[in-house]
């Protein structure tokens, strides 16, 4: 699991599309459905398993993207 995995999912708890979406793109990860997926109210663990899957390397990179998006 990566470090700051909670900032992701603090992230996806707001619902916030464009956050996610920037962050997806600035770590050029394909998760285009995970906004979609969790606020139709599909679970957690969907998102995990996603992430858990990316490369070390991909998922510090998604992590500063998404620091960087949030503020």
């Amino acid at each position: 699991m990566w470090p700051d995995f909670d900032v992701w999912v603090s992230v996806i708890y707001r619902c916030n599309a464009a956050a996610i979406a920037a962050a997806c793109v600035a770590a050029d990860v394909d998760c285009q459905n995970v906004w979609f997926h969790f606020c139709q109210g599909k679970k957690m663990q969907r998102i995990r398993n996603q992430t858990l899957m990316m490369s070390a390397s991909r998922r510090v990179d998604l992590d500063l993207s998404i620091r960087q998006t949030v503020g």
